[in-house]
């Protein structure tokens, strides 16, 4: 196949690959898959193990196959696309790398995403006022040097239906904390208390956001 025929082969094969490439990306970029992880809350399920990782892991694959075969393409073509044209390639390849690293660096720290999607589901699942009937009547037990946790066999419904992997007693705020997350994720979860409460508000380690009167959300500010 001659120079002249190959090139527009080549040329279409590469807009190809870069926009795959640049779709993939933006999926990231915009943290979409993080809403995502937060509206499922996947993010620590105990049937999926790699629950917080793996749509990013494969959506990371595709995205280094695109580059590969960018790099594949570029050595195999070397000859036959002129000088200016493997130039632009190696700049392509280079502004690639360089998106895949900034893409995972942005998108798999936004925990605001995370926490938006995790309201959203929150707001459609959990019954704040239930909860709170509940708490208001519980015997806590003896203070101790450590949060006391509600045995699960006594967890009632609303609270199941959630699946939180710990309740906590709240006794300055007569209340309960439903808590998710640990490790490198960080704590996550629901804090009901009184309707009078007084929401706290975000600080550099910890984000909240208030879901109704007594209620809120909190998450690691990172």
């Amino acid at each position: 196949m001659t120079r002249s025929k190959m090139k527009p082969v080549c040329i279409g094969w590469d807009v190809s690959i870069v926009l795959a490439f640049a779709c993939l990306a933006v999926v990231v970029w915009w943290r979409g898959i993080t809403y995502i992880s937060g509206v499922t809350n996947r993010a620590i399920d105990k049937d999926l193990p790699f629950g917080p990782l793996l749509l990013y892991a494969i959506v990371g694959l595709l995205l280094l196959s695109c580059i590969a075969v960018m790099v594949m393409g570029l050595l195999h073509q070397w000859k036959i696309i002129p000088v200016w044209g493997n130039a632009v390639r190696c700049v392509i390849i280079l502004l690639m790398c360089a998106s895949f690293i900034a893409a995972f660096t942005y998108g798999a720290a936004g925990v605001d995403r995370f926490a938006q999607g995790f309201e959203q589901r929150m707001r459609g699942m959990a019954d704040v006022e239930a909860i709170r009937t509940w708490s208001s009547g519980l015997a806590v037990p003896p203070a101790s040097d450590s949060v006391p946790s509600v045995p699960d066999n006594r967890w009632p419904e609303c609270v199941t239906a959630l699946a939180p992997q710990q309740v906590y007693y709240l006794t300055g705020i007569k209340g309960v904390k439903l808590d998710w997350g640990g490790g490198f994720i960080g704590h996550y979860g629901l804090v009901v208390g009184a309707e009078e409460m007084v929401l706290p508000h975000t600080t550099m380690s910890d984000l909240i956001i208030p879901l109704e009167a007594g209620a809120y959300l909190y998450f690691p500010n990172r």
